[in-house]
């Protein structure tokens, strides 16, 4: 498991560049080298500028913001992705134009190498009040990096 890792870390590293945060808090636990622990993916997505969207969930106004992707892989489990977004109203971006720009900017950040699309998981959780006055959710995409590597993690995870 740890060599597929290792595989998938350095595509994405080689795919995103700059762009991506590889966060390490792996140990070995026997000699067969079982990975206890998790890695942390942060992906920057660059600026969405100023907008509004009226979705499934709501219509709200977003300031421009910086997005950054958060996901996990863990011995046992591979998360979501997490984007925080801001908005001016407890409305959700799932549902909605801004669920596809999120998307697409995956794409380009990744060089193509990470897609996602939302997630039913992402009409999820609260909104917190930021210091701004915005409303920040955490929205959730259910994230593919097209690699053969990847694939067999997610086999070997929830085998």
């Amino acid at each position: 498991m740890r060599n597929l890792l290792n595989a998938l870390i350095n595509q994405l590293v080689t795919a995103c560049s700059s762009a991506l945060a590889v966060l390490n808090n792996l140990t070995t636990t026997n000699l067969i080298a079982d990975i206890e622990g998790y890695v942390t993916f942060e992906l920057e997505l660059g600026t969405l500028g100023a907008t509004n969207f009226d979705g499934l969930w709501g219509a709200a106004n977003m300031p421009a913001q910086d997005l950054v992707l958060h996901f996990r892989i863990e011995k046992d489990y591979i998360s979501d992705g997490r984007i925080t977004v801001k908005t001016d109203a407890d409305s959700l971006v799932y549902g909605s134009d801004i669920e596809y720009v999120i998307e697409d900017m995956i794409k380009e950040a990744s060089g193509g190498l990470i897609s996602g699309t939302g997630s039913e998981q992402g009409m999820q959780g609260d909104f917190e009040k930021t210091e701004d006055g915005y409303l920040a959710h955490d929205y959730s995409i259910d994230i593919v990096i097209n690699s053969p590597e990847f694939d067999q993690l997610q086999d070997l995870v929830y085998a």
